[in-house]
């Protein structure tokens, strides 16, 4: 996923750091690399969506 972020912002920066903008609630940048800002965004934005939803999760088995 970040690989394809990338070259997202790579190909289309305003596009792609309006979006972020807007999920991160804030510019991109800061004390932590983006990537890895807005990939603990989007963990939280998947499991806020599983919680209302009431979705099981996955675990691998041991």
């Amino acid at each position: 996923m970040i690989d394809r972020w990338r070259l997202l912002r790579d190909a289309l920066p305003e596009p792609f750091e309006r979006q972020a903008q807007r999920l991160l609630g804030r510019a991109l940048g800061g004390p932590l690399d983006w990537t890895e800002d807005l990939f603990a965004r989007l963990r939280e934005a998947v499991e806020s969506t599983a919680l209302q939803r009431g979705i099981e999760r996955w675990e691998p088995r041991a």
